[in-house]
């Protein structure tokens, strides 16, 4: 089955659910988007240092092209479930992406909208998919997976066809008027032009550490409030 016809079936699957919200919880909250985005992107070196990307690493410096251009359509589809009935709460959150490629010669290549193989040569098409699972408890969620984290402290590139991830632990505690709370951990990102989550960031090498790591190096993200202090 390609791809395309498997992100098509997930795609009608989530739809057919929502569709019977009433017999599933989970799903009266639901959200279900599709975006997709044409990314034309021309950068010109000739009047600086010319392109040293693409099949551009593997020339002699004067013989590559003074200049860098690839276009490509993205689609990305992203689910957001609601919650499971009772005390704490359980859902799941998932995404999945499609790039196709429009043009990028190998020597044009590397703006990093579509990536590239060992030769430096675009491919036609690249996908991935991720997840997360959530709990809530009251006001507060608790969430681990891929995650595109949006706050002052940690944001994901959004700048290229599609936006880059984070996979780790996310932590909302929303229990105080006018008060949010964000802490996450996070132990690998997925790059705007990945189809895997193997771009680590720092990793720990046992269970035992990372447990650690997860109860000792909270970094805090957000600590928010829309209160007025002082004048």
């Amino acid at each position: 089955m390609s791809r395309h016809c498997a992100m098509l079936m997930g795609a009608l699957c989530i739809s057919s659910f929502q569709a019977n919200a009433a017999e599933y919880p989970i799903f009266d909250d639901a959200k279900l988007r599709l975006t997709h985005k044409n990314f034309f992107f021309h950068r010109d070196f000739r009047n600086g240092s010319s392109s040293a990307t693409g099949t551009n690493a593997f020339k002699p410096v004067n013989e590559r092209n003074g200049y860098a251009q690839e276009w490509a359509q993205g689609f990305l589809l992203d689910f957001q479930s609601g919650f499971t009935p009772g005390a704490v709460g359980l859902g799941v959150d998932a995404n999945a992406i499609l790039g196709l490629k429009f043009s990028a010669g190998g020597g044009t290549a590397g703006l990093r909208l579509l990536p590239i193989d060992g030769d430096g040569k675009p491919g036609d098409e690249y996908s991935r998919v991720g997840a997360a699972l959530k709990l809530r408890a009251s006001k507060s969620t608790l969430k681990y997976g891929e995650q595109m984290p949006m706050t002052p402290v940690l944001a994901v590139n959004t700048v290229r066809l599609f936006p880059s991830a984070a996979t780790g632990l996310q932590l909302n505690v929303n229990e105080f008027d006018n008060f949010t709370l964000e802490a996450g951990h996070y132990t690998k990102q997925t790059g705007v032009d990945s189809s895997n989550s193997d771009d680590s960031q720092p990793t720990t090498p046992s269970n035992v550490e990372v447990l650690r790591s997860l109860m000792t190096q909270l970094v805090l993200l957000v600590a928010a409030t829309n209160k007025e202090i002082y004048r």
